[in-house]
């Protein structure tokens, strides 16, 4: 150790007047001198106990500046210049790293010597106590990442080896849809093909009964006809090159729980299509063990450079892993969460029937929400992971009624819809187009809701268009009016189903606005315009001029119906509905809110969403608090200058949603 105390009594060098000319010939720009003096002090070991004294003169000023000392452990830097402090600061810290060596220079040829034999070093004396630095630098770095190291090499020792048939598990089922048919015509009438899944080639030609190539068309769907796996076909020479990646996860056991191992798997067909490259590497690794209170936690691990200048190496995890979807192998899941809280999370009929899905997400919010075993026993996998990408994201209601005491009051659907929604194995998009036509009174065949959702149909826009149209009818109009080169400026999504979904709501909005003119909804020429945009637009002209008033009668015409559905009192309170548009804006006006803005009056009108009034019993006729409902959940409930609910107001407003609510 460097005694600071017996240091700083050390006399300070003074500059020499006789700077020898050799030592700064080679130097361009230079700015700084140093001198060298050995210091030996009092100690049990004289030869460790020598101390070399280096002090820096700014040439400009003549004063030293700074004054480094060194013995054979350590250094320590003494700033003189302005005022005396210590410093561990190196000299490529002081003095400008890429300059250092071309502005610094020895004073004489004994300053020369003396810091190059202290250093044992045939370089310049400055490089001679740079390099001396860097090297004691990156030992002390070593010494302290090896204790972070050490217990994460230890805990990886853990990592045993993939079973036999993984790359295969690899191949068959996390790369299911890496299937193809390359293929090629020859001559007329013969198509040659090889399929990448079963690895044969084929040939079909004109006299063939039953052509396995018919239809053969680059990048359109098909089936193998030996294998029988769905395939997607290309065209030799259009597909030079071709990736298919996937992250595929494995589990295993551990001494104190289970851990989660991560592959990045990339699969490549390029011009020798028969022979595509397979690559994977582990990229995270997460541990699961409880803690001392029993409650579990996660460690995470990434192949990463370690503190962004070491070596490839497992290092902790900055970011968790978990918003990637993996598709997680099988075989061993049962075993690996025997012992876990994870037990009956049905996490093995999860993965073996959705092919990805964020494993992470669904072992974090099982936690919040054991709901998730009934459903995935009731064969709605789709929902649960469309579910947990919600719970993940922070989404306020993710559609589901997690308190329900039966899986259709979990779903909000009646029983057709839950079973119509088990044959499909639809996620939330199936979801909320089964609601909106149960809310129309419809009923929708299976074909029919997978034609709206692959078409891209917005679910609440199908609830207001069934209401007045039958849905093939729907169908085949949303498909003429997306030919329609005049309505681009109201649906300018890129994809093809953005576009469907923006120009049924522009439909469903001009219907509902020509309902509440109280045009004929019967008559096919309103129901069905040859020019939509200029029917909406008049439509939307007439409708400002009248809007007020219309709002207002249809708030006041739906005011019974919601009051015996959802008129509630509790503990002294009590909620109705607005019984016009004009006591909606009152209601924000007094309260400083934003319930009187219209977007609010349009959402009621147009079923999207309704407005209650929360009042004191014993004053009904003073706004108190606001709520907003969609979907039969409480959206938001505020009170004056937007406050948020008090402890008494969400106790009723739980006793509301619970009892009323939830039932309807």
């Amino acid at each position: 150790m460097l005694d600071k105390k017996k240091l700083k009594l050390l006399e300070i060098e003074q500059l020499v007047r006789a700077i020898e000319t050799s030592q700064v010939s080679g130097c361009q720009n230079l700015k700084y001198v140093f001198a060298a003096r050995i210091h030996g002090l009092s100690g049990k070991d004289a030869k460790k106990t020598n101390i070399l004294a280096v002090t820096f003169f700014n040439l400009e000023t003549s004063i030293p500046e700074f004054r480094m000392f060194f013995n054979r452990q350590n250094f320590i830097t003494e700033i003189l210049s302005p005022e005396r402090k210590w410093s561990n600061a190196t000299l490529s810290s002081l003095i400008n790293f890429w300059h250092g060596k071309k502005a610094v220079a020895s004073a004489n040829e004994r300053t020369a010597k003396l810091t190059c034999d202290f250093f044992k070093s045939d370089k310049s004396p400055y490089e001679a106590m740079q390099d001396w630095q860097k090297d004691l630098r990156d030992a002390q770095r070593a010494a302290r990442h090896k204790k972070e190291t050490d217990p994460i090499d230890e805990r990886m020792k853990e990592c045993r080896e993939l079973p036999k048939d993984f790359e295969y598990w690899i191949n068959e089922v996390a790369l299911d849809f890496s299937r193809y048919i390359y293929y090629r015509r020859p001559n007329k009438g013969r198509i040659e093909g090889y399929c990448t899944s079963c690895k044969q080639d084929f040939a079909q030609t004109g006299t063939t009964k039953k052509p396995p190539l018919d239809g053969a068309k680059h990048d359109s769907p098909g089936k193998c006809p030996m294998c029988k796996k769905a395939i997607t076909f290309k065209a030799i020479g259009k597909t030079t090159m071709l990736v298919d990646e996937v992250i595929a996860a494995y589990a295993q056991k551990t001494t104190d729980g289970f851990m989660l191992r991560y592959f990045k798997v990339t699969k490549r067909y390029c011009t020798h299509y028969k022979q595509p490259k397979l690559t994977r590497y582990e990229f995270v690794r997460d541990f699961y063990r409880p803690d001392d209170e029993g409650k579990w936690d996660v460690g995470g691990y990434e192949w990463d450079v370690y503190k962004q200048r070491g070596p490839m190496r497992w290092c902790p995890s900055k970011y968790k892993f978990k918003t990637s979807p993996a598709c997680l192998y099988t075989r061993n899941l049962r075993h690996v969460f025997a012992d876990t809280p994870w037990k009956y999370s049905a996490i093995y009929e999860l993965a073996k029937n959705t092919n990805r899905f964020n494993v992470w997400g669904y072992l974090n919010v099982y936690k919040k929400h054991p709901l998730y075993e009934y459903l995935i026993k009731a064969r709605l996998y789709q929902i649960v992971v469309d579910d947990v990408d919600k719970q993940l994201s922070g989404w306020r209601d993710s559609g589901l009624n997690l308190e329900g005491k039966s899986v259709s009051a979990v779903l909000r659907v009646d029983g057709a819809g839950f079973r119509q929604l088990q044959r499909l194995d639809g996620g939330f998009e199936y979801l909320q187009l089964l609601r909106s036509a149960y809310n129309a009174g419809v009923t929708l065949k299976d074909w029919q809701v997978k034609q709206f959702v692959e078409m891209g149909i917005d679910s609440a826009a199908a609830a207001a268009l069934l209401k007045y149209t039958t849905p093939h009818k729907i169908a085949n109009y949303c498909l003429k009016i997306a030919k329609d080169q005049r309505l681009r400026a109201y649906a300018d999504e890129r994809t093809p189903k953005g576009r469907m979904q923006q120009l049924s709501s522009f439909w469903a909005d001009y219907l509902q606005n020509a309902h509440l003119l109280e045009y004929d909804m019967k008559n096919d020429f309103v129901l069905f315009p040859r020019d939509l945009k200029s029917r909406h637009d008049e439509v939307m002209k007439l409708y400002k001029a009248e809007k007020n008033e219309l709002q207002s009668k249809a708030i006041q015409g739906m005011h019974q119906e919601l009051l015996d559905k959802f008129g509630f009192s509790y503990r002294g309170l009590i909620v109705r509905p607005p019984i016009s548009a004009d006591e909606v804006i009152a209601e924000g006006h007094s309260l400083h809110h934003c319930v009187h803005s219209r977007a609010y009056i349009d959402n009621i009108t147009k079923g999207k969403g309704f407005i209650f009034f929360v009042r004191q019993a014993s004053n009904p006729d003073k706004p108190f608090f606001t709520a907003e409902v969609a979907n039969g959940v409480v959206k938001q409930c505020r009170g004056f200058k937007n406050c948020s609910m008090t402890d008494e107001i969400k106790k009723f407003v739980a006793e509301w949603q619970k009892k009323k609510l939830a039932a309807a």
